[in-house]
């Protein structure tokens, strides 16, 4: 066994507090992006880590809500309410699991790159779009293009000095932009705080002296025994087929998110000599089992979580025990302190979102792909494009339709070896 997989229980636990305190901010700011209760993402967290942790195929993964599935729900949100996203959730958790069972993992897997990061790119879009109403004080207006068009007369309202003016709003969104962007140059000790946590803790502190909107937290047990409750009441479940579309959808792209954060945090446990073995086929189905629960709690959709597994790699995790811990630790927290959580800003929560859509949006990704020549380079701007202008499924569809049309095509064009 490696020395570095034989790290103490306290190693562990430190680990799982860094990845705690990070989770809590960026839990909120994705629901405040869904459209979900702050209560919902906090239900996620905490399954995620308790759960999917425990179950999990992937030990060091850290499982939660994602800014890649925000603007899904809060899309399925708008068209059919909070409560059906629970039920949706749940049916989620059903399907991964029967992709666990089948081992569709392999195929999910499969998914063209540029095709995945365009979709990444267009939910980036859409929460960036929609977050900067938040971080100026103001309400989202609605789909992707009215928020463009809606911009500029939400901005000047905003600097409006009057009964409509949002200033202090402006004035702490972007003083926490500001210092998520400076916190890297501070140093090389500082790089392994992830700039969200300082900027949430100390922006919170100063808009003590203001009047903004804020995180509004239920009682989480409450929370989860009120949803408990209203899941079993057939009425709820009435119009169940209208979400298949949304549950494939949800179920896809949660999926691979998960593979993906999986193999790229098993790279780094390799790195680090860290020995652990990654079972995709186990991780969807610990995948399915956290949703299932999470929407039976009123908690959203949850899937593997790059940032939070990098840090849980980073601070020293060796075993799936972190991972369970820092659930544990979300729960109690936001049980026995709520309204400590009740004092951060909207507008801090949407800073972070801006900085998360404009990365998941990945314009120098977009142009060094082109650049370089690639010859399927086009489908990711493509399929972002696809996307935006229809939704999620149809757009994906477009997008692999073409794609294997032109591998295809491609490959009849390509010249065949003489075997004589």
């Amino acid at each position: 066994m490696s020395s570095k997989n034989s790290g103490s229980t306290a190693q562990n636990v430190l680990s799982s507090l860094v990845v705690f305190v990070i989770a809590v901010p960026l839990s909120l700011g994705i629901a405040l992006a869904s459209g979900m209760p702050a209560t919902s993402a906090l239900v996620a967290a905490a399954i995620g880590g308790m759960v999917v942790g425990a179950l999990s195929g992937a030990p060091l993964v850290v499982s939660g809500p994602a800014a890649g599935l925000s603007a899904l729900v809060m899309a399925y949100v708008q068209q059919f309410g909070v409560g059906a996203v629970y039920r949706i959730t749940i049916l989620m958790g059903v399907m991964q699991f029967l992709f666990g069972i089948l081992k569709l993992g392999r195929f999910i897997n499969k998914i063209p790159k540029p095709i995945l990061e365009g979709v990444l790119s267009a939910i980036g879009l859409v929460i960036l779009l929609g977050q900067l109403h938040i971080l100026i004080g103001h309400n989202m207006p609605g789909g992707p293009i009215k928020n463009i068009l809606e911009f500029p007369a939400g901005l000047f309202s905003a600097l409006h000095f009057g009964p409509t003016g949002t200033l202090p709003a402006v004035f702490l969104g972007l003083l926490a932009l500001t210092l998520q962007l400076a916190w890297p140059k501070f140093g090389a000790k500082f790089k392994k705080i992830p700039a969200a946590l300082p900027a949430t803790v100390l922006v919170t502190l100063v808009s003590l002296l203001f009047v903004v909107p804020r995180v509004k937290i239920q009682g989480i047990l409450g929370h989860m025994g009120h949803e408990w409750g209203g899941i079993f009441n057939p009425s709820t479940w009435i119009t169940w087929t209208s979400w298949l579309g949304p549950v494939f959808g949800l179920s896809i792209v949660a999926s691979a998110e998960t593979l993906l954060t999986a193999r790229a945090v098993q790279v780094v446990a390799d790195a680090k000599n860290i020995r652990t073995a990654t079972n995709l086929e186990r991780e969807l189905l610990a995948q399915g089992a956290g949703n299932v629960v999470s929407g039976l709690l009123g908690g959203m959709p949850l899937t593997g979580v790059m940032v939070r597994s990098a840090a849980n790699v980073d601070s020293g995790a060796t075993t799936k025990l972190s991972t369970i811990l820092h659930g544990t630790w979300v729960l109690l927290f936001v049980s026995i302190f709520p309204t400590v959580l009740e004092q951060i800003p909207l507008c801090v929560l949407a800073s972070i979102l801006v900085l998360t859509g404009f990365r998941l949006l990945n314009i120098k990704g977009i142009i060094h792909s082109i650049k370089e020549r690639h010859e399927y380079a086009m489908f990711w701007p493509l399929t972002a494009t696809a996307i935006l202008f229809t939704d999620l499924l149809k757009g994906l569809g477009l997008a692999l339709i073409v794609y294997l049309i032109c591998f295809f095509v491609n490959r009849k064009k390509s010249p065949q070896v003489s075997h004589s």
